[in-house]
């Protein structure tokens, strides 16, 4: 902690993690949770709809403008290549770790077809053994990390700059109605952009954020398609009742567009918060 910010932000972040870890362990029936790999039975979709939207993402424009052929990224949490492929394509050398084997495979098969100079590594970042890069990019996926502290503290050891994408609350906060609905309680909340700006500003890393177009967009091409994805999400058998009442909520939830698809309510701006790393500060 420091003199000016008496609450020990690393401390709030586990203890919030832990709360909403602790709420899903209680509510979601064990039979229907997904297995070792959370994301196998969404990495096709994720693949989707990350593809469709790429060239409308303000953190990958702004990745490019910064890269140049030879370059290195860092791109943790990769998933299936929204950002690996296209900085590969604009000459970088990308590492890509992310922990989830069916996401990879995704980023894997592309980067094969086009012979990119994309590295993969299927770790969790905190264990991975990567080398300096000249810039890391990390986006959405640090809200269920309970030990943010030592996470930060290693992309902060490991890039010249560094550059972590958050929303002010998690992508998934959306569906707290919903989980009023199943469990009859609130979801609760994981922490977002501003506990993550003050908690590299209590471990003495000088960040700045900047408020930039919301780079989560999530469509379902029809009522049925989100009420599936729900179930997933929310380790729900498929009951009448049930479904009745999630198909209302997800009426009142989620807004029809000309094409027929449905959008998921997500805010306006995500928060870009930069620093220059501890390789740059040193050197």
């Amino acid at each position: 902690m420091t003199p000016l910010l008496p609450i020990d932000w690393a401390a709030l972040w586990r203890a919030q993690v832990a709360a909403e870890h602790a709420q899903y362990e209680r509510l979601c029936d064990p039979r229907l949770r997904p297995g070792p790999d959370w994301w196998a039975t969404q990495a096709e979709q994720f693949h989707r709809r990350s593809r469709a939207v790429s060239h409308t993402d303000a953190l990958l424009q702004a990745a490019l403008a910064r890269v140049h052929p030879g370059a290195t990224v860092l791109d943790i949490g990769a998933g299936t290549g929204r950002y690996a492929l296209p900085l590969a394509r604009a000459g970088a050398h990308v590492i890509a770790i992310d922990s989830s084997p069916a996401m990879l495979h995704y980023l894997q098969q592309e980067a094969a077809a086009e012979a990119l100079p994309i590295t993969i590594i299927a770790e969790r970042w905190e264990t991975s053994t990567v080398p300096v890069a000249d810039l890391a990019i990390c986006a959405h996926v640090l809200y269920p990390i309970a030990d943010a502290e030592l996470f930060l503290r290693k992309l902060d050891a490991h890039a010249r700059h560094c550059w972590l994408l958050l929303n002010y609350e998690a992508p998934t906060s959306w569906m707290a109605p919903l989980w009023r609905v199943a469990y009859g309680e609130e979801r609760l909340p994981l922490p977002g952009a501003l506990e993550a700006l003050a908690l590299l500003h209590q471990l003495g890393i000088d960040a700045h954020l900047t408020p930039i177009p919301n780079t989560v967009t999530l469509r379902f091409a029809s009522l049925d398609e989100a009420l599936a994805e729900i179930r997933v999400r929310l380790c729900l058998a498929s009951t009448p009742e049930r479904d009745t009442r999630l198909r209302e909520a997800l009426t009142t939830l989620l807004e029809p567009l000309p094409d027929g698809s449905l959008r998921a309510p997500q805010p306006p701006h995500s928060a870009l918060i930069t620093w220059d790393g501890a390789p740059t500060r040193q050197g």
